[in-house]
């Protein structure tokens, strides 16, 4: 359906002003909807007076058609036909307007014409590909003998055995602390034990913590027996460490800065008391180990 073109300052020009003013707005909205009439059903602007006098509710739409005859903005055609005035030169005719709808009619089916051959042609393609992969596969799994043989067997005397399975390759599972160390266990025993029993609660232990064990027993050439006397060396209540913020973490990123940390023991009856305590944290800790319904005696709340 073709649109309507108005000239931009059409309700300022001379003709629907002096219709606006000898019969109000009636003039201007008769005027409007008859060019509208006119490009929808393609008359090039000529309109019969029975529709055009249906564009207004005046009482007397001939009075309102007259006024617009006079002022120019229509012209009379005789036998109550009328015609817009300039309607051609900003509209399109009847004949332009269907030549346009049959060029677009013409250039739409030859586009989809076009692109039924271009999908046509790439399903081609694509199944020539995966024609000529096959076969290449097919060679690969199958291959010709070199030379080839001279006797010739029928397609029922082939025996073509079926294609062999790739092989599943499967990602290896991450090694669990007992599967890096078989004495890892012993390890961790050793650091809980030693550590309670000099700062009176169980040290965090996560992941980070299993990989710094690891990684120290890596260091310390995979000797738990070292390793063990190490973490027993640095958290001793007589070792300078022991008050510090020192953590399995922190002791597997530099075994070398706490290699002789160990002290002799302290004396006096408090330093055996506390020698007596880490043997026993140590025994609670294996104990734990082995037996899940013993609980750890009781804490004195003595300090060291």
């Amino acid at each position: 359906m073709p649109h309507v073109r108005l000239e931009h300052q059409w309700r300022s020009s001379a003709k629907i002003l002096k219709a606006w003013a000898r019969v109000g707005d009636a003039g201007p909205l008769m005027w409007a909807m008859a060019i509208s009439w006119c490009s929808e059903n393609l008359t090039n602007g000529r309109i019969p007076f029975e529709v055009i006098s249906t564009f207004t509710r005046h009482k007397q739409p001939r009075q309102v058609l007259d006024c617009l005859v006079a002022v120019g903005a229509v012209h009379a055609l005789g036998d109550d036909e009328y015609e817009m005035h300039n309607f051609l030169k900003y509209n399109p005719s009847k004949t332009q307007v269907e030549t346009r709808k049959a060029e677009r009619q013409v250039a739409g089916s030859k586009g989809g014409r076009a692109s039924a051959v271009s999908k046509q042609t790439s399903s081609n393609s694509l199944s020539n590909s995966s024609s000529h992969s096959l076969g290449s596969a097919t060679d690969m799994l199958y291959p010709s003998p070199s030379p080839s043989p001279t006797t010739s067997t029928t397609t029922e005397e082939r025996e073509i055995s079926p294609p062999v399975a790739a092989p599943v390759r499967r990602s290896r599972k991450a090694p669990t602390p007992t599967e890096a160390h078989p004495r890892h266990g012993e390890v961790v025993d050793a650091y809980f034990a030693a550590f309670e029993a000099v700062r009176g609660t169980k040290p965090t232990f996560g992941a980070r913590e299993g990989r710094a064990v690891r990684e120290l027993l890596s260091k310390l050439d995979n000797d738990a027996d070292r390793v063990i006397a190490l973490v027993r060396d640095v958290f001793a209540p007589t070792s300078w460490w022991a008050t510090r913020s020192v953590s399995i973490v922190a002791l597997a990123s530099d075994p070398s800065k706490y290699l002789g940390a160990a002290t002799t023991p302290r004396k006096g009856p408090h330093g055996h008391e506390v020698q007596t305590k880490l043997a026993a944290h140590e025994d609670a800790a294996i104990k734990a180990r082995t037996n899940d319904n013993w609980t750890a005696p009781p804490d004195d709340g003595r300090a060291f």
